[in-house]
């Protein structure tokens, strides 16, 4: 749900920013 959204906007964000994201994601988890 959220994690569709980070993975739709990660599409338009440089392939360095997806691993940020998802660090941000695990530490809310």
């Amino acid at each position: 749900m959220k994690i569709e959204l980070t993975i739709n906007k990660s599409k338009e964000l440089p392939r360095g920013a997806i691993p940020a994201l998802e660090k941000e994601l695990l530490k809310r988890l």
